[in-house]
């Protein structure tokens, strides 16, 4: 690097001023490429945390319901910031509706799910409504958290936790069309039909399994046995309710 030095006269003698004839280049700006790995990653974070805190606050408020939530109970078992929450959601009502309205689009897959299954094999009216009510169970079993908050929902006595029928029967309904299939009825009797299996298949699929061993009489028995005895007493169930004959 070269330089150049320049006598300044000043009042006690002369100074020397260098001056480097080549300058630094300016800092390179980061890639674009960098950038939007960055804001990629960012937005995933978000994403993450907001299903955490949605994951964490569906289970308090099942178990303790709108008016027994805090924000700050959230915070803690989610291990996310007040902050973070409420940046993400304006309050706890935003937050109890999102929670309502992920639990609504988790049971929606209720009747797509159903019908691929009648649509897999042939079958009789009797095994169609086997199937139906087998893979209802089943469905409640692995959602009780969704069922639960909509449960809660439906018989919430403020406004702002409550539901309306048609969110709470959405899924009811949903049965009630195919089972129209199985046997045609009125449109009334179906809708009974629908909605009497859903809150029966509702009641059991959320036992516990103490509950369960003990309306049996199968204590201390395997957990899978247990849950495959009382699906078939839950199909003979429904069964009877629409006047069929139990499937063997």
């Amino acid at each position: 690097m070269r330089s150049n030095a320049t006598h300044c006269p000043t009042g006690l003698g002369s100074r020397v001023v260098t001056t480097n004839s080549s300058t630094s280049p300016p800092p390179s700006a980061p890639p674009r490429s960098s950038k939007r790995s960055q804001s990629a990653s960012a937005i995933a974070q978000s994403s993450e945390v907001r299903a955490r805190v949605l994951a964490t606050a569906r289970e308090l408020f099942v178990t303790q319901g709108l008016n027994g939530t805090s924000v700050d109970a959230i915070a803690k078992a989610s291990n996310v910031k007040i902050g973070t929450i409420l940046g993400l959601f304006s309050n706890k009502r935003e937050l109890y509706q999102a929670c309502l309205l992920v639990a609504s689009e988790e049971l929606a897959t209720f009747r797509s799910g159903l019908e691929s299954v009648l649509t897999a094999k042939e079958c009789s009216p009797t095994e169609m409504l086997a199937e139906t009510v087998r893979f209802s169970f089943r469905f409640a079993r692995e959602h009780q958290l969704a069922i639960r908050l909509v449960q809660r929902s439906a018989i919430a006595v403020s406004d702002e936790e409550r539901l309306t029928n048609e969110q709470v029967y959405a899924a009811a309904d949903g049965l009630s069309e195919l089972l129209g299939r199985i046997q045609p009825q009125s449109p009334q009797a179906l809708r009974f039909a629908g909605r009497s299996i859903s809150t029966l298949v509702a009641r059991y699929a959320l036992a516990s399994e103490r509950e369960i061993e003990a309306l049996l009489g199968l204590e201390g028995r395997d957990s899978a046995e247990t849950n495959a005895a009382l699906e078939r007493y839950v199909v003979e169930a429904a069964a009877r309710l629409l006047g069929f004959r139990p499937a063997a």
